[in-house]
């Protein structure tokens, strides 16, 4: 049996109160051959998992732009504190280190846990943590927080992978693998390119604001 969270309707991102109880082998049937399944059955699975798997998507997507945002700015940040790039430069490794460490820690955690409430978690605390990267006034207390921030997101990318393999037959795992995937990639992009644009508009500090608002808001 597989007990899992369903998003409520229209609100992508805000898990609902109620569960459901299925039996897997049921799911992967209908996930391989929907044709095989009643319509009030496909209705019931598989709609809300492909909420479920574009919420994930859209939380990558958040947590990768905050992991790849200081890479265009260390110059701005550099100035600003009165520092070297090479010295700027540690909240890159301060956030980095972490993040690849922690997933073997906290992969486990959502196997306990259950691995959409970890993923709501590490999502609110990644928030809490990169606004208060704006409000630092060092670079110490910057490292600091991108230390803690590299801690929170480290859950995200691995958990949802697992669990899209724990929900999903393998025989139609990879496409929606891909669609996953995709929030990954743009995030990737959006971090670097939005990150400096934003930096030369509004200041550095603006970034995380952003960021961290919108990772509080899934």
């Amino acid at each position: 049996m597989l007990l899992f969270f369903i998003p409520c309707p229209g609100k992508i991102g805000f898990l609902c109160n109620h569960t459901l109880l299925l039996k897997k082998a049921k799911y992967d049937t209908c996930a391989v051959n929907t044709a095989a399944c009643p319509s009030n059955y496909r209705q019931t699975l598989l709609k809300p998992m492909q909420q479920i798997i574009f919420w994930l998507s859209a939380a990558s997507f958040i947590i990768v732009a905050i992991m790849r945002i200081t890479d265009p700015i260390l110059p701005i940040i550099a100035s600003d504190f009165e520092l070297t790039v090479g010295a700027a430069s540690i909240i890159v490794t301060a956030f980095a280190i972490p993040y690849g460490l922690f997933q073997l820690i906290l992969g486990p955690l959502g196997d306990r846990l259950g691995k959409l409430n970890v993923i709501v978690v590490s999502l609110g605390a990644s928030s809490l943590l990169t606004i208060g990267c704006a409000a630092t006034n060092s670079i110490e207390t910057l490292a600091a927080f991108r230390f803690m921030a590299g801690i929170a997101t480290a859950a995200i990318v691995p958990l949802s992978m697992a669990f899209i393999a724990d929900h999903y037959a393998y025989e139609i795992r990879q496409p929606v693998i891909a669609r996953y995937l995709s929030g990954i990639i743009l995030g990737q992009i959006a971090g670097g390119s939005l990150g400096g644009i934003m930096a030369d508009t509004f200041g550095w500090r603006a970034i995380f604001y952003v960021f961290g608002t919108l990772a509080g808001s899934m």
